[in-house]
């Protein structure tokens, strides 16, 4: 059974998805010929979309203080990634 409730969690959960899709394309047009940056965003992303999953999934069991604790953690991580390939 899989039970989903639309939260911050799960826009938090939708947003790591976002990114572990965008991650190794920003890597590739902003970093072409470093290879070993591009593992760390292969890597990167294959973490983000496993948390994303489970964040999307599984956030509606988590608490409100939780959920809002999530929130500026994800979105600094996004911003940070963005930021990192954007220099």
């Amino acid at each position: 059974m899989v039970n989903y409730q639309f939260n911050l969690v799960g826009l938090c959960g939708i947003a790591l998805v976002i990114l572990a899709l965008a991650l190794p394309i920003m890597g590739l047009l902003y970093r072409p010929f470093q290879t070993e940056k591009l593992i760390q965003d292969v890597v990167l992303a294959i973490l983000y979309l496993i948390s994303g999953v489970i964040l999307i999934f599984y956030g509606w069991r988590s608490n409100p203080i939780m959920q809002f604790g999530l929130l500026p953690l994800v979105w600094s991580i996004v911003y940070f990634c963005v930021k990192d390939h954007r220099s």
